[in-house]
């Protein structure tokens, strides 16, 4: 009876440690992302793992971090992504999947004064799939003292796109890198604007004619336009500009009474200028775009002139950020015609989905437009 008890006593342990141990075990052929916070001090050390197994290497993927007011982040590694930090949250964006399957990316969170308790941070991961966009949650999970996951690690090579697409320019590019002007061209290519056509003043009194004569003009701006009046006793005062309104009219001829041989005044041509870029705010209806940036700043106006859009560049203000978008399609594969458009370009882009100025799932939509 003994023996049967101990027995009975060590299946039962070992069937609770294999259990255990199974469970431990990581499956490398689904897609996981597994964070461990190591602290020193008031600093944390964020380490994210992720296996993206099985997916397509030309999407897109993100990660998205959220933690607590009161940290400084700093990203360490990126991994090839493009990355944006915000007060709470942490964003990183893969235009194209890295080649390896596995790899890791790093963070610190700095805290101005001392942590005495443990630090909360959710988040998750979203990519493309032919269903729609798919969640995946951040585990929190230590694996760093894991042996294989060490060598993995050890392994890793750098980073290079899975994808035949242009690699971002930056690794590590913040919101505070966003330039606060956009590009121009050097002086020596740029030309001067069209001067606009002189706005006549109907309000001017009727004055008697000088016959003194005019004095030296000076040279006159780019925008000064000087009109000569007809052979009429009556004289009218024209303005420069209407950007302009105070400026003082130039002198004015006068001609005496006998005919005189009219003179067509010179002819403005208007100067090819480059096409620009109009930033309007997204219309009520349902439509999927191609979304290119997000800022919880608004970006100057023209800022995405320089890539020669084929379509205006659209301004919503959801969830405290600005997003960018461009284009308006009826149906999801007109927008992913149009992605592979702007990613030749040079963006890091993807589809969303709007209905009624909200933003909604790839697969809401799907089922909004019976596609």
């Amino acid at each position: 009876m003994k023996k049967f008890l101990i027995l009975l006593v060590i299946s039962v342990f070992s069937a609770i440690y294999i259990k255990s141990y199974s469970q431990n075990q990581i499956n490398f052929d689904k897609v996981f992302c597994y964070r461990q916070i190591e602290k020193q001090d008031n600093v944390l050390t964020v380490t994210l793992l992720i296996n993206t197994k099985g997916l397509e290497r030309e999407k897109t993927l993100k990660i998205k971090e959220k933690f607590p007011t009161g940290f400084k982040c700093k990203v360490i590694e990126p991994y090839g992504s493009t990355n944006a930090v915000t007060e709470t949250t942490l964003l990183f964006v893969w235009s194209a999947l890295p080649e390896n399957d596995l790899f890791i990316v790093k963070y610190q969170l700095t805290s101005a004064a001392a942590l005495n308790e443990s630090v909360n941070i959710i988040g998750n991961v979203s990519f493309l799939s032919e269903t729609g966009i798919k969640y995946v949650s951040v585990e929190q999970r230590d694996f760093l003292n894991d042996k294989e996951i060490q060598a993995k690690i050890k392994a890793l090579p750098p980073y290079k796109p899975g994808a035949n697409v242009t690699q971002p320019a930056s690794a590590n590019i913040t919101i505070a890198d966003v330039p606060k002007t956009t590009e121009t061209k050097p002086a020596a290519e740029t030309q001067p604007a069209p001067a606009p056509k002189p706005v006549p003043r109907t309000n001017v009194k009727d004055e008697p004619v000088k016959t003194e004569q005019p004095k030296p003009q000076a040279q006159p701006q780019p925008t000064a336009v000087v009109t000569e009046p007809k052979t009429e006793p009556k004289v009218e005062r024209v303005v420069l500009t209407e950007d302009k309104p105070e400026a003082t009219p130039e002198p004015i001829k006068t001609e005496t009474k006998q005919k005189m041989p009219e003179t067509k005044p010179v002819e403005n041509k208007p100067i090819e200028q480059k096409q620009v870029t109009k930033t309007t705010t997204v219309s009520s209806g349902f439509y999927y775009t191609v979304q290119i940036g997000a800022s919880p700043k608004k970006l100057p106006a023209g800022f995405y002139d320089k890539y020669s859009l084929k379509h205006s560049v659209d301004e919503l203000f959801i969830d405290n950020m600005y997003k960018y978008s461009t284009g308006k399609f009826a149906t999801l594969k007109e927008a992913n015609q149009y992605l592979n458009e702007v990613k030749q370009k040079g963006l890091q882009c993807f589809v969303v989905a709007y209905n009624n100025g909200n933003k909604i799932t790839i697969k809401e939509a799907l089922q909004i437009s019976g596609q």
